[in-house]
């Protein structure tokens, strides 16, 4: 089986700065913006918004977490969060 999501990075570098912030259900404090609503949505990876939003519970430090199976995108993605807010670092 091959993984044919591919995060584009023309349409990654268009995301200056996000017109929309989007709930999501683990905690309602936390949004993203467009570029990690993208990522989510192209990469199946609503997934790592959680491990994201629930990190926020108990670390106020970058949190690294081995993840031992993903069919994520090869290429990875940096996400930044800050003010209860999931963004791409071109966002910032």
């Amino acid at each position: 089986m091959t993984n044919d999501k591919s995060l584009d990075p023309h349409i990654m570098s268009q995301f200056t700065g996000s017109g929309h912030w989007y709930r999501f259900g683990l905690d309602p404090r936390i949004t993203c913006t467009d570029g990690a609503k993208y990522v989510a949505d192209t990469a199946g990876a609503y997934w790592l918004l959680d491990e994201i939003a629930l990190a926020q519970r108990y670390d106020n430090v970058v949190l690294t977490k081995a993840i031992p199976f993903t069919d994520f995108p090869k290429e990875g993605v940096a996400l930044w969060f800050a003010n209860d807010v999931i963004y791409l670092p071109s966002e910032h």
